[in-house]
This record gives C-alpha cells, sequence and structure tokens, in this order.
C-alpha cells in the first residue's frame, strides 16, 4: 500500500503566505526610509524647548551693572570739617566786659572751638586730581578729605568757587593718572531719559539711584543760574555736588538740590553750566561729548 502524503490544511497555508507577503513589503519599506543622523545627547534644556519664547518682562531694559562698574572710579566721597567757636557757658559776659580793658583784644584761635564734620560727593574731571562738587558742600572748610572708589584718602583745597552757580573745584594732594568722567551735554538730554545718581547720601558711599529727567528748566529761586534739571532718581543729604549720568556714562549734571517735602523730587546742576565757569586754560577735550567753544572765564 502506498504511503499516505499529509495535507497542510487551506487556512494554515494562507496564513504563511500572508506572513510572507507582510515580511516583504516591511522590508522594502524600510530600504526606503531615509536614515537619520544621530544629534548626539541633548542637555535637558534642549530635550523639550518652550511652544513659544518667554519675552523680557521690560524689552530695552538698560544695563545699569555695566554702567556702574564703568562710572563709578570717577566718583568721590568728600568729608568736610568747619572749626566753630564754642558757645560761652554760664554767665562770663559780664565779666568779659569788665576785664576787656585790661586784657587788651582777645585772641580767637586761643578760644575753645567745636569741630563741625559734613559730607558730600563730586566726580573727578582730570588725571592731576581735580574734583567737582558744590560750594555749598565746601563753604566755610578749614579741612577737606577726599576718599576714591579705591579707599584710598586724600587731603584737598579749594581751588575755586562759583557761589552763584553752586560749583567748587577741589584739588587733591598727590594726586596723579587718575580715571577721569566722560561729560556729555545737558543741552541734548531729553524729558523721559534714564538718568543714573551716583553718590554718598548720609555717608552710604558709591549709592547708586535710577531715575529719569523729569523736566528741564526749573526755576527754584535760586539766583541768576536758575535753571535745573528735575530728576525722579532718589537724591538725599550727602548726594550734593555728585554726578548724574545718562546712559553712555556722561555726566550730564550735579546733584544739588532737593524738596524736603517730597519724594522722587531732585534737583541738578546741567552739566554745560559747569563748563562754563571753569578756566578757559583747562583743555576742552576734556568735555567730551560737549559742544567746542571757549570758557566764559
Amino acid at each position: 500500500m502506498a504511503a499516505l502524503q499529509r495535507r497542510e490544511p487551506k487556512s494554515e497555508i494562507a496564513r504563511c503566505v500572508l506572513v510572507t507577503l507582510l515580511g516583504g513589503v516591511l522590508a522594502l519599506a524600510c530600504q526606503r526610509l531615509p536614515v537619520a543622523s544621530d544629534p548626539g545627547p541633548r542637555t535637558p534644556a534642549e530635550a523639550l524647548p518652550p511652544p513659544f519664547p518667554t519675552p523680557p518682562v521690560l524689552p530695552g531694559t538698560p544695563d545699569i551693572p555695566t554702567l556702574v562698574a564703568r562710572v563709578r572710579p570717577v566718583v568721590v566721597n568728600i568729608t568736610v570739617e568747619e572749626l566753630l567757636p564754642a558757645p560761652h557757658l554760664g554767665f562770663d559776659w559780664p565779666f568779659d566786659l569788665f576785664l576787656a580793658p585790661f586784657s587788651g583784644p582777645r585772641d580767637r584761635e586761643s578760644e575753645p572751638q567745636l569741630r563741625r564734620q559734613a559730607q558730600g560727593s563730586g566726580f573727578i574731571i582730570d588725571a592731576s586730581g581735580h574734583v567737582v562738587t558744590n560750594a555749598h558742600v565746601v563753604k566755610g572748610a578749614s579741612l577737606v578729605r577726599v576718599r576714591l572708589a579705591d579707599d584710598r584718602e586724600l587731603h584737598a583745597h579749594v581751588k575755586g568757587v562759583d557761589e552763584q552757580l553752586d560749583v567748587a573745584v577741589l584739588e587733591l594732594e598727590a594726586a596723579r593718572d587718575l580715571p577721569v568722567a566722560d561729560l556729555g551735554s545737558s543741552e541734548d538730554l531729553r524729558v523721559g531719559e534714564y538718568v543714573v545718581a551716583v553718590g554718598n547720601p548720609f555717608g552710604l558711599g558709591h549709592t547708586v539711584t535710577l531715575g529719569i529727567v523729569s523736566a528741564k528748566s526749573r526755576s527754584l529761586g535760586a539766583g541768576p543760574y536758575d535753571d535745573f534739571i528735575q530728576t525722579d532718581a532718589s537724591i538725599n543729604p550727602g548726594n550734593s555736588g555728585g554726578p548724574l549720568f545718562n546712559l553712555r556714562g556722561q555726566v550730564v549734571g550735579i546733584d544739588t538740590a532737593i524738596n524736603p517735602q517730597a519724594k522722587g523730587i531732585g534737583f541738578a546742576i546741567p552739566i554745560n553750566a559747569v563748563r562754563d565757569v571753569l578756566p578757559s586754560s583747562w583743555p576742552l577735550d576734556m568735555w567730551s561729548g560737549v559742544a567746542s567753544g571757549s570758557a566764559s572765564r
């Protein structure tokens, strides 16, 4: 008897055919797909980028830290000492009157004196050590000390004073190769422009405040040079004589007055007015950014 041949069921044959066809299709598809290059390991920040970029809170915000680091070396703290006669105690005036005809003229220098100390600010305008400040800061001073940004303390004497403009120039002793302030133009200053004040309020040296130009040509009843820059950059006692900078790091004013009954109202002398009272013998190239012309005196 012939051996019987085993027949595969039809369903099994169909399954084999289907698997074979699917395998061929997948192989063909894999050959046509492009192979992506390996980008390498990704940092967590790159793993899932935000769907939308986050805008800055204030677009175009000025870089104040860089500005302050550049202008800080030209700002100085000023300490002034003034000797005042000590008040007489008790009822010694009748005895003074009685002894006056016998004792001759009184020696004021030998009388007891009180030492009054005040503080202000200023900025260096040439490498040999000339400093601009307010005249009222050094008025009546018997001793002037200037502390530089590197904490060196130098003695100074008053080189010149213009009391009407309230500007004084100091000359530092044994000073050389000092950093020099870059002076701008107060005429070009615009209302609403950012300004930075650096000074010595209440003895807190190199304090920085930021504000805007609130107004120009303000009149305070202060005399013939009654033309002030108003700013809301915080100015306090001790800021007097300190520089007011624009965002280019140029001095555009000298902080000089406040309104004691208000907050955010300070006043600065325009730097163009200061240039006009400085000696004409000083080189004009130190006035960077200011229109050329000779000083008035």
